[in-house]
């Protein structure tokens, strides 16, 4: 009983939507050049080695096939040895898969063929160890052609980023980009990585790859809407389609956290210097997998620049930020670590493989920043007192930068912490009950994509061997009969003269004060629990109205 069939259409009318006519011809719609002089040397040179198995639903024997490839992917790893399953003659098959029947001339099923060249059909004793030498004399050598996929998904497309480079010479070859779907139900029988659709055809997209050269190739493929993404996977080829050799592949599995989009794009030119790169994802990402060490970006010196992030779990949205100005027209690249435990999903979902996203900045912005000192100073500090003042930061070409404020002294505060203007204010808090008698220094570090600007604090405080006493503004000339002074003290007890006055638990303190014609002088005394006093005179002159 058949529960489930997936069959590829329209592939034809999709590659020549994209303007694929020819296969022969290499297309500037689809892939663009670019010098490694302006680029860092991220495209990692990793081999990998490709299975085609040649199979159909009513083959009897096929089975022993997947076991193959099974037992030489557990002892390999499934991101070295792959495996695309060409199904034929049967109801899951390819429209075109004739064309790849004809050219490796298949004859029986199953048929196994190893990057190319290596081709047995029929099951034999000896097969695990024929391909097992096969695999380690491939992935003994270095291979000739750097090759490197990004997979995004949105929209029920699968969008490629394929990244060629060849180092040492020139390779001529075609390449192609190919879909899968795993979990095809038919007759109570499950079947894995089915062939489904092809870029742009069995006849490949002829690229001369040149040294010092990267290829970028975009395209994408349908998926069926009756079928999770998740039952996806990409195989990407480069191919010699004279010799058959394959000289390099790259699997993608969709089972994996997906990401869906990204600004900018992939080799943008005119990337601004402070540019906040997002990251759009598939599903939320469980905070606690994320580090700074998954995520940086790429100079081409080879240097790493750490970076800053926050996560919007409404919109899925990772921010990425260099935590300097990059630059000027310049190639970078954004590298985002894949990898077991890797942007875990809330589906448990990892990343499954390093994501990049080369760029060039612009000329632009120019960052000059203004700050109005790099020194503040406070004398006479008592615990009683709040002292404060103000800092003046301003982008002298008027553009908006970030600037993150912070201070590892204690007693001092900034408000605000984190800033996006052309121009701010920040206030400085000092709080008292945290200094040292005597002189206190600190610092508090401005830190902006242009480097970190840094103002010394000095601040002396008033030994606490006595009590202090400030006294809240009072008229020094009236024309009425009483006032009323008030105040704080960090004493125990407060005396007006000889009369005592009540003292509240925050230490403030009201006394009436009854005055005569003329000159009148003002005494409050303060006692801590050590049985230290202090005054504070005050003298208020009394006229006639």
């Amino acid at each position: 009983m058949k529960k489930r069939i997936f069959i590829p259409i329209l592939i034809f009318v999709f590659c020549c939507s994209l303007g694929f006519y020819s296969s022969n011809a290499q297309s500037t719609d689809v892939v663009h050049e670019y010098s490694t002089e302006d680029y860092p040397n991220w495209i990692v040179f990793d081999k990998n080695v490709t299975f085609e198995i040649f199979t159909a639903t009513w083959c009897g024997w096929c089975y022993k096939a997947y076991d193959l490839f099974e037992a030489l992917r557990d002892v390999y790893g499934e991101k070295k040895v792959t495996n695309i399953r060409y199904h034929c003659q049967d109801e899951i098959s390819m429209d075109t898969i004739k064309d790849r029947i004809y050219f490796y001339g298949v004859s029986g099923y199953p048929t196994v063929i190893a990057n190319g060249n290596t081709k047995q059909t029929g099951v034999s004793e000896d097969w695990l160890e024929k391909f097992s030498k096969v695999i380690e004399n491939e992935l003994s050598e270095s291979p000739d052609l750097a090759m490197h996929s990004n997979i995004t998904v949105r929209d029920q497309e699968i969008f490629f980023d394929v990244f060629l480079h060849s180092p040492h010479r020139q390779i001529e070859g075609d390449f192609m980009g190919l879909t899968m779907v795993s979990g095809i139900t038919i007759d109570d029988s499950v079947h894995d990585y089915v062939a489904e659709s092809v870029f742009p055809s069995f006849d490949g997209f002829h690229m001369i790859l040149q040294p010092k050269k990267i290829y970028h190739l975009q395209f994408s493929l349908p998926m069926s809407e009756s079928v999770d993404s998740k039952f996806y996977s990409t195989l990407c080829i480069f191919q010699n389609l004279t010799t058959k050799e394959i000289y390099n592949s790259q699997f993608c599995s969709l089972y994996s956290h997906m990401i869906a989009d990204t600004t900018p794009k992939v080799f943008e030119q005119t990337v601004p210097r402070d540019h906040q790169f997002e990251i759009q994802f598939h599903d939320g990402i469980i905070i606690k997998t994320l580090q700074s060490d998954q995520f940086y970006f790429l100079d081409q010196e080879g240097e790493i620049i750490e970076s800053e992030w926050s996560y919007n779990a409404t919109l899925k949205s990772l921010t990425i930020s260099p935590r300097r100005l990059l630059k000027p027209d310049t190639g970078y690249v954004l590298v985002v670590k894949g990898g077991e435990d890797s942007f875990k999903s809330v589906n448990q979902q990892n990343l499954y493989r390093d994501f990049y996203l080369p760029f060039k900045t612009s000329l632009n912005p120019e960052i000059n920043l203004y700050y109005s000192t790099s020194l503040l100073t406070f004398d006479n500090v008592t615990v009683l007192d709040e002292p404060s003042s103000y800092l003046y930061v301003e982008e002298t070409n008027g553009n908006d930068v970030r600037l993150k404020v912070y201070s590892q002294a204690r007693w001092i505060q900034c408000n605000p912490t984190e800033i996006h203007s052309s121009e701010s204010h920040i206030y400085i808090q000092l709080d008292p009950l945290f200094m040292a008698n005597g002189k206190n220094t600190g610092i508090i570090e401005i830190q902006s994509l242009a480097g970190t600007h840094t103002v010394r604090v000095e601040a002396y405080r008033l030994s606490d061997k006595y009590p202090s006493i400030r006294l809240d503004p009072y008229p020094l000339i009236t024309a009425q009969d009483s006032i009323q002074i008030s105040g704080r003290t960090d004493g125990y007890k407060m005396f007006y003269f000889e009369n005592e006055i009540p003292v509240q638990n925050d230490g403030r303190f009201i006394v009436s004060v009854s005055l005569k014609e003329g000159i009148n002088h003002v005494l409050v005394e303060s006692k801590n629990m050590r049985g230290n006093t202090s005054t504070y005179p005050a003298v208020i002159l009394k006229i006639n109205p």
